[in-house]
């Protein structure tokens, strides 16, 4: 690239979950998901499994953190709100425990690696959980090991997100590889299947990753299995 200059050094690269995510708030500052370098472990670098708010004129800090690996986050229009999607831990059986959808607020922790899911104690790490840290709780849990790598929330229809479940790669029967719908109304989520057939009877034929919404309503969705952008649109 010529001319470009970093804004941001040190950020850690070793380990595992090497993607990151960076997206500009509503508040004009940079925002920047970066996941853990394992399953479940005490890390030593502390902007691991955590969301950094920073800008070319202002330091990093850490917005929120105990997020194992949040691929997706977005604003909700409506209210200012943020909220992720997070992938946790493996190794725990099929169902256990939720991937998470987290309302995540200034200096929040979201229990990574102590508590997963919906108060799931790690079976490892639960005794090395500090006495003085209050974690929060899920918003809404939306089934273990679906892999949930984006949430957009729609500007044509208020109070409503779309998540891209990427798939299992680690249960007995696949699950994920679909768009659900989130409604969120009177302080709860509502959840339904936006888009399935990804994934027939073992079969998989495309996995969602990232999804936009364009000016007319339509929506875009990238499938890393195919290699392909789909567009939706409505019926007339």
């Amino acid at each position: 690239m010529t001319g470009g200059r970093p804004i941001l050094e040190g950020v850690p690269a070793d380990g595992g979950h090497a993607t990151r995510t960076l997206r500009r708030g509503p508040d004009g500052l940079l925002y920047l998901s970066v996941g853990s370098s394992c399953n479940a472990c005490i890390e030593d670098h502390p902007w691991r499994a955590a969301i950094i708010r920073f800008d070319e004129d202002r330091p990093p800090e850490i917005f929120a953190s105990g997020l194992r690996n949040t691929v997706g986050f977005d604003w909700r229009p409506d209210t200012g709100e943020l909220y992720g999607v997070d992938n946790g831990r493996d190794n725990l059986g099929d169902d256990v425990p939720d991937d998470e959808v987290n309302l995540i607020e200034e200096g929040g922790h979201y229990g990574w690696p102590f508590v997963h899911g919906a108060g799931v104690a790690d079976p490892g790490l639960h005794g090395q959980m500090p006495a003085d840290l209050s974690t929060r709780d899920q918003a809404h849990g939306l089934g273990a090991h679906v892999a949930p790598l984006s949430i957009r929330f729609l500007r044509s229809e208020t109070g409503t997100a779309l998540v891209a479940e990427h798939g299992s790669w680690n249960r007995s029967e696949k699950a994920g590889y679909r768009i659900v719908k989130l409604a969120f109304a009177a302080g709860a989520i509502a959840e339904e299947v936006f888009l399935d057939g990804c994934e027939v009877a073992g079969e998989v034929i495309c996995r969602p990753v990232d999804i936009l919404e364009a000016e007319d309503g339509a929506i875009f969705v990238s499938d890393d299995y195919a290699g392909a952008i789909y567009r939706i649109s409505r019926t007339r």
